[in-house]
């Protein structure tokens, strides 16, 4: 059977959209659950479910662009389980971070490289590897099964009491972040970004983005301590 992770990068062309509805419509979902019910425990489940799909349509997108991302241990397993683990994690902020970068960059007149040199990504992950968001990105999964189900661990945990509006802002704090590396894909990989910027300049962009996906994560154990 073919799954996602079977798929040649020709093939996968285009997936990524189908799955970026998905999770703009689990996000419009999740909002009409606080703005009329305040039920921020359930739209919060429903943001990380959001948040889940909006991260498959950025893998699927970066190995659509032929991106080794699904070499990348926990990008396997994500398909399957559907849980944000460390590796992940990374993947998302440090692609916010290249993201915030390029923006930076345009607000300076497009002049100059962008952060060019390897070093200085191989720097950021391991920066992010005591990051608070990276952190966060992993306990989601709790939010999620915490906002739908009672349980009990030494105490009864119950969706309302556990989940409120601070984890919901949270999780949809971090959907913001993963769409915006999403469209950064989009963008630098559309085949109408020569009419704005040079060929040379957009080889750079892929560059950084091969470099970061390829060798940098590789070259790192993400393995939580």
């Amino acid at each position: 059977m073919q799954t996602f992770l079977n798929l040649s990068p020709k093939q996968s062309k285009d997936l990524d959209k189908p799955i970026f509805a998905n999770a703009r419509q689990l996000y419009k979902d999740s909002n009409v659950l606080v703005n009329i019910n305040a039920s921020y425990c359930r739209a919060t489940s429903l943001m990380v479910l959001s948040l889940e799909e909006m991260i498959k349509a950025v893998l699927v997108k970066m190995h659509s662009e032929s991106l080794q991302v699904y070499k990348l241990k926990d990008a396997k397993q994500f398909f399957y389980k559907h849980k944000i683990r460390h590796q992940i994690a990374q993947l998302m902020e440090v692609g916010y971070a290249f993201y915030e970068a390029i923006e930076e960059w345009q607000k300076k007149g497009k002049k100059g490289p962008l952060q060019k040199a390897g070093k200085l990504l191989q720097v950021l992950l391991i920066a992010l590897g005591a990051n608070e968001r990276v952190k966060r990105l992993e306990k989601f999964n709790d939010y999620k099964n915490n906002g739908l189900y009672v349980g009990y661990e030494d105490r009864l945990l119950e969706p309302q009491k556990e989940i409120g509006e601070s984890e919901f802002i949270e999780v949809k704090e971090s959907w913001e972040r993963c769409k915006h590396f999403y469209k950064l894909l989009c963008i630098i990989y559309h085949p109408n970004l020569e009419n704005h910027l040079s060929r040379n300049r957009i080889n750079e962009l892929h560059g950084d983005l091969q470099l970061f996906v390829n060798e940098a994560m590789s070259e790192y154990s993400f393995s939580v301590k």
